[in-house]
């Protein structure tokens, strides 16, 4: 009987071991992605945006999966808060991330990694390119006025180089949001310096942040980005002219990759440090025009000729707002956490519990046979 008794637990322990780890493992344990409605995204210092994003299950079966901020206390201490919506659920779910620069946060270029753990955890990162500009002062300004407080533009990135008038050149120089402006200096461009046509000179393209600057006249509900000018033999001058050989103005070619909502605004009148690193005071003097290439993505300017300063700034559509986020109404998750599992998933409990008993009874039959 002792071997009966042997044999019927060895075939119960047989049973839970094949029926228990087949439910236990092979569902409620795959993979995600996260989705995000746009890579980019712009604020200017003490606004707030949202970003609309969604976990999507990649493989496997739908099981509690928690959305994180990786870097969420690294921003928070550079005066950046984030928040979602929906933190957790099964995949597919959706949300909002919430975005607020604090009036103290520095302008410049910063990432946010998003990340999902649980059982089902994404493989990589979602990034988002997150750039805060300046904001505008509030002082009043026109063609013709200066700001009470004289504006500062601080150097951020440049590069300078020896131009030949007979070849012409090409420079390019990153912002801090990432994007490179383009100047295409033609071929025959001398620069007109007090009437002498120079055939060498320096050619420096520069990058600014700016403080304490009102946004141009009409342009109350835009926002500003940055400045930047071009410098010969190191000088910020409208009195300076690129000319052909016939000595008539010939423009330089400007490009960006930005959205046709942005644009700039002619600035000059102020002055430029002796090492190059800051321009002060000056004032708008008209708007510029660009041309959008809807195939290259990019804007581009063929009217600059002078070598003073432009303020880049961008109407409203250009930045982020709850419109571009995707309703949720449809996509609400099936579960909250800690909750008992839908019935769409395997009762591991019950299942083991059913085990147990069966174990149990064959013992105790055996037992009693004994």
């Amino acid at each position: 009987m002792k071997g009966k008794y042997s044999a019927s637990l060895a075939f119960f322990a047989l049973v839970a071991f094949l029926i228990i780890p087949s439910y236990t493992f092979a569902s409620g344990i795959g993979s995600s992605s996260i989705q995000l409605t746009q890579s980019s995204a712009n604020l200017s210092v003490g606004g707030s945006a949202s970003v609309g994003y969604t976990v999507k299950l990649v493989s496997g079966t739908p099981w509690g999966t928690t959305l994180n901020i990786v870097n969420k206390n690294q921003l928070l201490a550079d005066g950046i808060t984030l928040t979602l919506s929906n933190s957790y659920g099964d995949p597919t779910y959706s949300g909002t991330l919430g975005i607020s620069a604090s009036s103290s946060a520095k302008p410049g270029a910063y990432n946010i990694l998003l990340n999902a753990t649980g059982d089902d955890p994404s493989s990589s990162n979602a990034a988002l390119s997150l750039t805060i500009f300046s904001k505008a002062s509030n002082a009043t300004t026109s063609t013709t006025t200066i700001p009470q407080a004289p504006a500062v533009f601080t150097l951020f990135n440049a590069s300078t180089s020896s131009i030949n008038a007979t070849k012409g050149g090409f420079l390019s120089v990153k912002s801090f949001d990432g994007v490179a402006v383009n100047v295409t200096i033609p071929a025959d461009t001398f620069a007109n310096v007090s009437g002498t046509l120079l055939s060498k000179y320096n050619f420096t393209l520069a990058i600014f942040t700016v403080s304490n600057l009102a946004l141009p006249p009409n342009e109350s509900n835009y926002n500003m980005a940055y400045g930047f000018a071009y410098e010969v033999n190191g000088k910020i001058t409208p009195a300076i002219s690129f000319v052909n050989k016939l000595g008539k103005n010939q423009p330089v070619i400007t490009t960006a990759a930005y959205p046709p909502t942005w644009g700039s605004w002619t600035y000059f009148g102020g002055s430029l440090s002796a090492n190059g690193t800051t321009y002060t005071g000056g004032a708008y003097k008209f708007k510029d025009a660009w041309t959008y290439n809807a195939t290259a993505k990019t804007i581009s300017n063929d009217q600059f000729f002078k070598p003073v300063m432009w303020v880049f700034t961008f109407a409203p559509a250009a930045n982020v707002s709850s419109t571009t986020v995707p309703s949720t109404t449809t996509t609400t998750p099936t579960t909250v956490p800690y909750t008992a599992p839908s019935a769409s998933k395997p009762p591991y409990a019950a299942i083991a519990v059913v085990v147990i008993i069966l174990v149990l009874i064959a013992a105790f039959f055996a037992f009693k046979k004994k």
